[in-house]
């Protein structure tokens, strides 16, 4: 499912208008009697007893106000006389939305015009008087996704006056494309925003949902087909997506009922140094959950007894260390003995920033052939500095915070104010590798510059040890054959999935690496069922992302 900024919206629909490389335009007016439509069944779906409650729709002066007006006809056609307020003088509409304001009227619609601040609250107050007992459906189609900024005067008062409404009435709320101040490319709210139960958006998922605070102002999310053809998003080039689900499943790979523990995938985790050797047995134990064949942790012979003691299934290679008790850069020789027998090296977990340490990532990233993840100190060790991977190999995956992407861009996070998705598109474009940038939501971006949005996950993901879960889930994928890109996605899904899984039982604040871990047997096997969890906080709200719906 791809997703959109506003300028690409703008483009796709200027060119199913004009007709561009297509066999004839199409009307603007049917694209918006198309949206009018959607909106409505939408509505009509999710808001019960629908003849029984006061509807009010709120329309601004632009072609959100126009979808706005198509409904308000749809209604009143069907004998559900909404309550329209049009914040703006009629002649201040845009065209599309003037024409449409014609029809509403010309078809009997009630309509209040309120272009100031004042009357409003108690227009609508008027409006509720006669039905106090029944929840409104208040419908938000004041802006779309071209504004910027808080929305001020009428607009803003109006903003103010529907979560009133949804507070104190128990008003349900509608968004039309999306609710009135939220940016659809950043997903900021710059000062108020309507919270919405239910957002009918055009066309596309916009960029700015997947991100907070956005991500709380939408309730569930339904997509309407408005008619822009398929060439068009081909000729636009939308290079964002949505990893969902069903991706997912398509994704995941299949054990055949004979295979041996070596063709699954062999693992080798670099890492480890003086009070951080939880980092590799978390990645280890992360990776035999999704599926590797055979791990091997290479860490400091001092600290082999107490990874010994830690772990059960996984092996251990104890290597040369420094007097302080880091991997020596010396170990570069005993890890590459093994490179014959390994298929996925993990570099970094619980490697400490050392120079020797870092001196061995540098060594090894120029010499292994096979398939890599780079995490935590192994990141440090890269920092801004260019690097090199041997000709002919697979794409290195990078998984960085917000604040190891800083360093490895050589700028202070302060200055990170692009989207993440550009963030990250534009340097596995430069760094021809595989990046993830994780945090709420996480990217994954391709050598080409294409990125998915991953939509699974929760707060609870915010301890330290996740992202160590999460290199060793992608590296077992990477075990079992799929090609790097493809195994970030499904990691970053499966990772965010398990966190959702164990979230019931240990709560957002509780929730442990650990338990991430375990849950991952469960993960996997939502995902190859093609299903997604229920029950506990938030359920509703991760089966919507999982699953967002069509008309």
């Amino acid at each position: 499912m791809r997703l959109v900024t506003s300028l690409q919206m703008r483009e796709c629909d200027r060119r199913t208008i004009a007709g561009e490389n297509l066999p004839a335009p199409t009307d603007g007016l049917f694209l918006m009697e198309r949206a009018g439509l959607g909106i409505f069944t939408a509505i009509r779906g999710h808001c019960r007893h629908l003849s029984q409650r006061p509807v009010l729709i709120f329309c601004g002066r632009g072609n959100n106000g126009g979808d706005g007006l198509v409904v308000g006809r749809l209604l009143q056609q069907r004998n559900l006389w909404p309550s329209l307020f049009l914040l703006a003088e009629p002649h201040q509409l845009s065209p599309d939305a003037a024409v449409q304001y014609e029809r509403y009227v010309r078809a009997g619609g009630r309509v209040r015009i309120v272009p100031e601040e004042g009357a409003l609250e108690s227009l609508v107050a008027s409006e509720l008087r006669a039905s106090s007992r029944q929840r409104p459906i208040l419908v938000d189609a004041l802006l779309g996704t071209g504004s910027r900024g808080a929305p001020r005067g009428v607009l803003g008062s109006c903003v103010e006056l529907i979560n009133q409404l949804r507070d104190k009435r128990d008003a349900e709320v509608v968004a039309v494309d999306l609710p009135t101040g939220i940016n659809a490319d950043t997903g900021a709210v710059a000062g108020k925003a309507v919270v919405a139960q239910l957002t009918v958006t055009m066309a596309y998922v916009k960029a700015g949902f997947l991100r907070y605070p956005a991500r709380t102002h939408l309730g569930r999310v339904q997509v309407v087909d408005i008619g822009i053809p398929h060439s068009v998003e081909e000729d636009v080039g939308l290079p964002i997506a949505l990893m969902t689900l069903e991706e997912a499943t398509r994704l995941l790979p299949h054990r055949a009922p004979d295979v041996h523990k070596g063709g699954v995938g062999k693992i080798l985790i670099v890492g480890g140094s003086p009070g951080l050797t939880g980092a590799p047995a978390m990645a280890a134990m992360a990776a035999l959950r999704a599926g590797a064949g055979l791990v091997t942790v290479a860490l400091p012979r001092g600290l082999n007894p107490a990874l010994e003691a830690k772990l059960t299934e996984v092996m251990t290679l104890p290597c040369p260390q420094t007097a302080a008790g880091s991997l020596a850069s010396t170990a570069a020789k005993t890890i590459l003995a093994r490179a014959g027998s390994t298929d996925v090296w993990v570099l970094g977990p619980g490697l400490g920033r050392e120079g020797a340490a870092l001196e061995l990532v540098r060594a090894l990233l120029g010499r292994l052939r096979g398939a890599m993840v780079l995490d935590a100190d192994a990141l440090f060790a890269l920092g801004v500095d260019k690097w090199w991977r041997p000709e002919g190999v697979p794409p290195a995956i990078l998984t960085p915070h917000p604040g190891e992407m800083a360093r490895l861009l050589g700028v202070d996070l302060s200055q990170m104010s692009d989207p993440p998705w550009d963030v990250a598109s534009s340097y596995a474009r430069q760094r021809r590798c595989v990046l993830v940038l994780k945090g709420a939501p996480t990217v994954v971006a391709s050598p080409a510059g294409d990125v998915w949005i991953n939509p699974s996950g929760n707060a609870g993901l915010a301890t330290g040890g996740s992202g160590d879960a999460l290199a060793g889930v992608i590296a077992a994928l990477l075990g079992q054959g799929l090609e790097p890109v493809e195994a970030a996605r499904l990691g970053v899904f499966l990772h965010g999935l398990a966190a959702d899984c164990a979230l019931p039982g240990a709560g957002l604040a509780g929730l442990l690496p650990t338990d991430l871990i375990a849950s991952l047997p469960q993960a996997w096997g939502l995902v190859q069922a093609g299903t997604s969890p229920t029950g506990g906080e938030g359920a509703w709200i991760r089966e919507n992302w999982y699953r967002i719906g069509g008309n």
